[in-house]
């Protein structure tokens, strides 16, 4: 759906034809609600009017992270004088959107919110990615308040490819753990700290139909972040060239093990389940523990949507055999190299990525930005909705150790489909082995092609 803030006056034909958009709607976008006091991006002496009267056009995945930033775009209009409209559509169908675009060198995209873990390889080897480090060095076109310090050194780490500077770091995501704390309790079972530990508990806490002992994605594509998260914990090696590293004793048994754990442990349906449904599941009191994105579990603490609020415990994901494995994925604001109005999409992408707006976004929606110092915000600590063992949950994983939580290759979206659909057929009870052996016959050459 196609959007625009308040003072954008231009007709749905008038947009599409423009933008070269077959479908959807303009709508005008909603004034900021609830306006952080003090909270908003400052205007500093940086020109921030030097493009006024330009006008961009964005695409985002439906986020709450990205929720927050539309919602200010009317004041970014405001001190900037840069007219913005935007559409925000479910992340599978935006990258979809995005390759097909790119692909033809059509120029209606002007800033893309990227998902670093899955489109990162592919869209840097295709030249899709606008290189941003003359603009960091020009103090006509970064504002000083952007600074490029205050970003985490994992988050700088992965939107540079080749030594270049392909993205903003906007938002920043882990797997964790959220369990039930009265549910545990009255069981006399603690927090999983392990893999051994995890399965037990599940066990123990399994109450179909009221309560579910464990929920992870089933869904083909959607679970296979989850899985890879075990293969890793299990000593798996990561995949760059060789799909056979997941034909070992680490890629069979974790198969095997998540399988097992949302077969036997999870509700019934599992494999037609993407974190929605898991996460809305656990949030209306239906499972025990569940593991996926620590910015999904705000929702946990939403008293108008959650029947948990108050009631959950979290921490990081358990460890396995081979230590902790803290998988991280990214939201990065990146300029295509086929606009011509990369320089008024730079002010946006700064602007969403500050200091101030990670604040904002952390206040408003409870989810993370990529910046060191929106931990110890005072604002933040302050008005924090979120309890301190979500917190540190955060801190622990999203630090220095962490790691992309997909494979770094170019077919991520062809690897997450077929081993997605091998995972599915593990859930329903298929043999492990013949489902890995069968994704490495398929994927290989694609693999090989991709990355040759």
């Amino acid at each position: 759906m196609l959007k625009q803030g308040k003072s954008k006056k231009v007709t749905r034909r008038e947009a599409l034809k423009k933008l070269g958009l077959g479908g959807g709607a303009l709508l005008v976008g909603a004034k900021f609600a609830g306006r952080v006091a003090d909270a908003a991006p400052a205007r500093s002496a940086f020109d921030w009017q030097r493009f006024k009267g330009q006008s961009i056009y964005i695409l985002f995945p439906k986020h709450p992270w990205c929720t927050v930033v539309q919602e200010a775009i009317p004041e970014f209009e405001k001190l900037t004088g840069i007219k913005v409209v935007y559409e925000d559509i479910p992340e599978q169908q935006a990258r979809q959107k995005t390759m097909v675009e790119f692909a033809s060198g059509s120029t209606s995209i002007d800033l893309l919110a990227t998902s670093m873990h899955v489109e990162r390889r592919r869209f840097a080897k295709a030249g899709w990615y606008f290189p941003l480090d003359d603009f960091l060095k020009d103090p006509n076109l970064t504002s000083p308040d952007l600074d490029w310090d205050d970003f985490t050194g994992v988050a700088k780490k992965y939107v540079t490819v080749d030594g270049k500077v392909i993205a903003v770091p906007g938002l920043t995501d882990c797997f964790m753990m959220a369990y039930l704390k009265d549910a545990l309790a009255s069981k006399g079972i603690k927090p999983p700290q392990n893999l051994v530990e995890l399965e037990a508990a599940a066990k123990a806490l399994h109450n179909p139909p009221a309560m579910m002992g464990f929920l992870a994605r089933g869904l083909k594509n959607a679970n296979t972040p989850g899985w890879y998260s075990f293969h890793m914990l299990m000593g798996g090696q990561r995949l760059e060239r060789d799909a056979k590293v997941f034909a070992t004793d680490a890629g069979v048994k974790s198969m095997e093990y998540y399988a097992r754990l949302v077969r036997q442990y999870g509700p019934p349906g599992v494999v037609n389940m993407n974190w929605y449904e898991i996460t809305s599941l656990f949030a209306q009191g239906g499972g025990a523990m569940v593991i996926d994105g620590l910015n999904f579990a705000t929702q946990y603490e939403n008293k108008e949507k959650s029947k948990v609020v108050g009631k959950v415990g979290y921490a990081p994901h358990p460890v396995g055999p081979a230590g902790p494995f803290y998988g991280v994925s990214f939201i990065g604001m990146s300029i295509p190299p086929f606009t011509k109005k990369k320089e008024p999409a730079w002010f946006f992408a700064q602007w969403a990525a500050s200091k101030e707006m990670s604040v904002r976004v952390r206040l408003k929606a409870g989810t993370n930005a990529a910046r060191k110092s929106e931990w110890d915000d005072p604002r933040v600590k302050s008005a924090q909705k979120m309890p301190p063992d979500w917190v540190e949950a955060g801190r622990i994983s999203m630090g220095d150790k962490g790691e992309l939580w997909l494979p770094n290759i170019i077919p991520i979206t062809e690897w997450r489909d077929i081993f997605g659909v091998a995972i599915v057929k593990v859930i329903e009870g298929g043999d492990a082995k013949a489902a890995i052996d069968a994704a490495i016959k398929e994927f290989q050459p694609i693999l090989d092609k991709s990355e040759a």
